[in-house]
């Protein structure tokens, strides 16, 4: 999608993992598990499934980027199971990698794309793995466009990028 908006307010709002049960399809709650740095981190979510799937949680390493040259901002995410102890109930799931790109359009959007590859981990339901599929992006996408309308991410700076903006003057 395009949205009108900034890849640090963008960057901002993804990071904001209180916010996460707000706009992102199914998620319950995400919390940081290890800040390395303001690029990095370890990050533990669950999600919600519905009856009768149990929910699932997924812990993943997150890395992001930004190209000082094009203004584009990335963030990679790759499943990292064995970093958190299981919790009863809910099963781990093992193979996840993600991707967000926010892409400065010369139009004064930003371009929002996100792909996903994920193993849900055990047996799913057909008609749960299509929504995960079709439904839950598209949701994501439309909540994170009114989140972004709304203003609450107007003033939003993240380090990794504010760092070096500062270094390239």
């Amino acid at each position: 999608m395009e949205v009108e908006a900034s890849t640090s307010q963008l960057a901002a709002l993804v990071m904001d993992l209180d916010n996460c049960p707000n706009w992102a399809a199914m998620c319950k709650s995400a919390e940081i598990v290890e800040q390395i740095s303001a690029a990095e981190c370890y990050v533990h979510s669950i999600n919600d499934a519905p009856f009768p799937v149990r929910d699932r949680d997924i812990v993943a390493h997150v890395q992001w980027s930004y190209d000082k040259q094009t203004g584009n901002v990335s963030m990679r995410s790759d499943a990292a199971p064995g970093r958190l102890p299981k919790r009863k109930g809910i099963v781990r799931v093992q193979y996840a990698s993600s991707e967000w790109h926010f892409t400065p359009q010369s139009n004064g959007m930003v371009l929002v794309e996100n792909y996903a590859h994920v193993d849900p981990t055990g047996n799913v339901p057909a008609w749960l793995t299509n929504l995960l599929i079709v439904d839950s992006p598209y949701q994501s996408l439309k909540n994170m466009r009114k989140l972004l309308s709304t203003g609450a991410y107007s003033d939003a700076e993240v380090g990794f990028i504010q760092l070096e903006s500062h270094l390239n003057k």
